[in-house]
C-alpha cells in the first residue's frame, strides 16, 4: 500500500485542554486503480498460442508481463503463477474457466500471433523483425463482471536471420510483456497521516511511535491496544484512532472503520472524520 516515509512533524505541540499530542507523517500510499485494481490480489498469468512460435512468444510476453508485476505488486518476489495452454478460443466462458482453475483472483490470457518476419540491419549485422498481434483478456473475480480485452501490433527484433525462433528473439519479447504491464503498474501519491501522542511515562507511547516511522503497522496496534485500560476518555479515543489508522494502512479497511466507531463513542476528536473519509472511499 506503501513505498516510502518520510518523517514530517514529530510531536507537534498541539495540546489544549488535556487533549492528545499529535505527529504527522507523509508517505507514498499506492492510489487505487481504475478498471482493474491489483493490489492485494492473487494474480495468475496464461500464455496461449496456436503454434509452437505463437506458444514460444507467448511464454516470454507472460514471462515479461509477470516479471513487471512482481516487482510492482510483490516487491520483487514470485508471486504469480504462469500457466501454458495449446490454444484458446477467447469467449468469457472459457476465461472464467481458466480463472477457477487456476485459483486466482485476477487472470491475463495472453495470445499472440506472430507474423511473417522481414530481414532488417540491427548493429550493423542481419536480423529479422518480427511482427506480432498481440491480444490479452483479463478478468477480476473481485471487480466488475466483466472481461476486459486489450490489443495491438508490435514487434521485436530476433538477432539471428533466417527462418524459426531464436533464444535471443524470444528474449527480446519478454520486453513486449514488460511494456504490457505498464498500464497495470500501480501509481502513487504523497498523503500525509496524523496520530495522537500523550506524553507519559508509559514507554508504549514511545514505542509505537517508534514503530509507526518505520511503517510497523502490526507493531504499533500491538504497543497502543497494552494501553487501551486507560480510565481517560480522551486517551482510549486517540489509541482507538490510532489503531483505525495503522489498520487502514495496512489495507483492513472493515476492521478500522470498526476501531473508528469505537472512538467516536469514546470521544469526539477533530481527526477522526478525515479518517472517516479516506476509510469509506476504499471500501
Amino acid at each position: 500500500m506503501k513505498r516510502t516515509i518520510i518523517f514530517a512533524a514529530m510531536l507537534s505541540l498541539l495540546v489544549g485542554c488535556g487533549a492528545p499530542q499529535t505527529f504527522s507523517v507523509s508517505l507514498e500510499k499506492r492510489q487505487k486503480q481504475q478498471g482493474i485494481d491489483l493490489a492485494g490480489k492473487s494474480i495468475s498469468v496464461v500464455c496461449a498460442g496456436e503454434t509452437p512460435e505463437d506458444m514460444a512468444v507467448a511464454t516470454s510476453v507472460g514471462e515479461g508481463f509477470s516479471t513487471a508485476l512482481e516487482a510492482d505488486y510483490f516487491g520483487g518476489e514470485k508471486g504469480i503463477a504462469l500457466f501454458e495452454v495449446d490454444s484458446l478460443v477467447p469467449t468469457r466462458e472459457n476465461i472464467l474457466s481458466l480463472l477457477v482453475e487456476t485459483g486466482s483472483d485476477v487472470i491475463f490470457v495472453f495470445v499472440p500471433t506472430v507474423g511473417e518476419p522481414s530481414p532488417v540491419v540491427s548493429g550493423g549485422k542481419s536480423a529479422k523483425s518480427v511482427p506480432c498481434d498481440l491480444r490479452l483478456y483479463a478478468y477480476d473475480s473481485l471487480g466488475e463482471d466483466s472481461m476486459k480485452q486489450f490489443a495491438g501490433k508490435t514487434s521485436f527484433i530476433d538477432p539471428a536471420p533466417g527462418p524459426g525462433l531464436s533464444e535471443d528473439g524470444l528474449k527480446a519479447s519478454v520486453e513486449v510483456g514488460t511494456a504490457a504491464a505498464a498500464r497495470f503498474l500501480s501509481k502513487w501519491q504523497t498523503e500525509q497521516y496524523s496520530f495522537y501522542y500523550r506524553s507519559t511515562f508509559h514507554q508504549a507511547w514511545d514505542d509505537a511511535t517508534e514503530a509507526v516511522l518505520k511503517m510497523d503497522w502490526k507493531e504499533a496496534v500491538s504497543k497502543w491496544m497494552t494501553l487501551l485500560d486507560s480510565k481517560d476518555a480522551l486517551t482510549r479515543s486517540a489509541l482507538e484512532y490510532n489503531i483505525a489508522t495503522a489498520l487502514h494502512l495496512s489495507g483492513d479497511n472493515a476492521l478500522a472503520l470498526k476501531w473508528l466507531d469505537v472512538s467516536e463513542q469514546d470521544a469526539s476528536m477533530s481527526l477522526q472524520p478525515g479518517l472517516r473519509k479516506r476509510i469509506e472511499a476504499e471500501l
